[in-house]
């Protein structure tokens, strides 16, 4: 829904996705919307390899003002998160927290003439649980509900992020469970392979707590 004075969510994304360097994709809930789940959100988040400077000079260009937001590393926060906001909605931009093979970044079907890109279900499902807050392991239990050949895996990945005992609870929630199978509609991105996709940088990496999770 767009309300007085702002832009849509995946309005703006498009816009961020034009501005900022590439490569970028998109992470947080509008991903997840992306792969099926999707849920009331006001924040947009992105990954992309390019240094903080880097980023607030693109978004510079195209007028928008941002902040560098430093993170607590020792307590598992990304070194620093691109802050600002656009069309009144917020936006992040930070380095992967987990490796991401940016082959496998596909592009919204909604978007096919634009260059918004959202990262690949497994990408997705190992971002939130690096993260770890309550919203991200319920994003993930929905996720595997729509897509329950990614349980295996998701555990797999819980298991290295210490969370896999949380998430095979919550896997096993009827409550959760009904929700997921009563609130979702499986809206899954396309296949093709995002157009101008290159090897990436250097990378990044975050658990749960910090500057920017990707719990939104």
């Amino acid at each position: 829904m767009k309300r007085k004075g702002r832009g849509t969510l995946l309005d703006v994304a498009v816009r961020l996705a034009e501005i900022l360097p590439e490569p970028n994709a998109l992470i947080g809930a509008l991903a997840v919307g992306a792969h099926g789940h999707v849920r009331a959100s006001d924040d947009i988040d992105f990954v992309s390899t390019a240094k903080p400077k880097e980023i607030q000079a693109f978004l510079r260009r195209a007028g928008i003002e941002s902040e560098i937001r430093r993170g607590d590393v020792l307590e598992g926060d990304v070194a620093s998160v691109v802050h600002g906001q656009l069309e009144g909605l917020s936006f992040d931009v930070l380095s992967p927290p987990v490796p991401i093979d940016w082959n496998r970044v596909v592009q919204l079907p909604l978007a096919e003439r634009s260059r918004l890109r959202v990262v690949d279900l497994e990408t997705l499902v190992r971002l939130k649980l690096r993260a770890g807050g309550p919203q991200d392991l319920i994003d993930v239990v929905h996720l595997v509900r729509l897509h329950p050949e990614i349980e295996g895996k998701a555990l797999g990945f819980a298991d290295a992020y210490g969370a896999r005992k949380r998430l095979a609870e919550w896997l096993s929630d009827p409550r959760i469970r009904a929700t997921a199978v009563k609130g979702s509609k499986p809206q899954r991105p396309s296949t093709r392979k995002a157009k101008g996709s290159r090897s990436p940088r250097r990378r990044g990496g975050k658990p749960s707590p910090g500057p920017a999770r990707d719990g939104r």
